[in-house]
């Protein structure tokens, strides 16, 4: 919006200026057409064209505001709104998106592994590492459909401790298929962050939008 220039020099009345001069707010907008109006030259008075479009200027304005004011409530009930429905999902067993860096616990027993495959494989390669980064055990899967699988690592050798597995697939050509590993458990907490909702399934946070389905029980 522009600014109103007409305010003849010499006057005593004082606007205080906003921080861009390509923009003033509500109350300085009215104090400079105020401040127009009072020391507007008696034999030049303001032009009537221009005075109405600086109040259609004034009027703009003040419905821009109450429609940021309108928008600004709304979004906080959506956080609200939002909120509470996350907050729901402690309790929850979910499968969600995880990385070949994220961490399983074993305990001399076998453990059940996700994963999802974007494509048809006809080779998968689950590789079992240790703590120390060592590949400690390797499953070998054949003829795939793309989807979500669990594999269980046998752990013949009860090892104890934390773990890691990479997932390695390939097509009919030998291409890779950038297949992913899956965190499932049951959402122990829920936390907000920085405007965001993280749940955290055995012990990793997992942003929400990362989840790819929610049950009351295992399926």
């Amino acid at each position: 919006m522009a600014t109103i220039n007409a305010v003849t020099a010499g006057s005593s009345a004082q606007v205080t200026k906003s921080k861009s001069a390509d923009v003033v707010s509500r109350d300085d907008f009215f104090k400079m057409l105020v401040a127009q109006l009072k020391n507007q030259d008696p034999m030049k008075p303001l032009d009537a064209t221009a005075f109405t479009a600086q109040l259609a200027q004034f009027s703009s304005l003040e419905k821009l505001e109450n429609v940021n004011s309108t928008l600004t409530k709304l979004l906080g009930q959506q956080d609200l709104v939002n909120r509470m429905e996350s907050a729901q999902l402690a309790g929850k067993y979910v499968l969600a998106n995880g990385d070949q860096s994220d961490s399983f616990t074993a305990a001399g027993k076998s453990v059940e592994l996700g994963y999802e495959l974007p494509a048809d494989a006809k080779q998968v390669f689950i590789t079992i590492y240790d703590a120390q980064g060592r590949a400690v055990d390797m499953i070998e899967k054949n003829s795939q459909s793309a989807g979500f699988y669990r594999v269980l690592w046998e752990n013949a050798s009860n090892r104890t401790g934390q773990f890691t597995f990479h997932v390695a697939a390939f097509d009919g050509q030998g291409n890779n298929l950038s297949a992913s590993t899956v965190i499932e458990g049951v959402v122990s907490r829920v936390n907000f962050q920085g405007g965001k909702v993280y749940v955290t399934v055995n012990g990793k946070e997992v942003a929400v939008d990362q989840i790819l389905s929610v049950t009351d029980v295992k399926s």
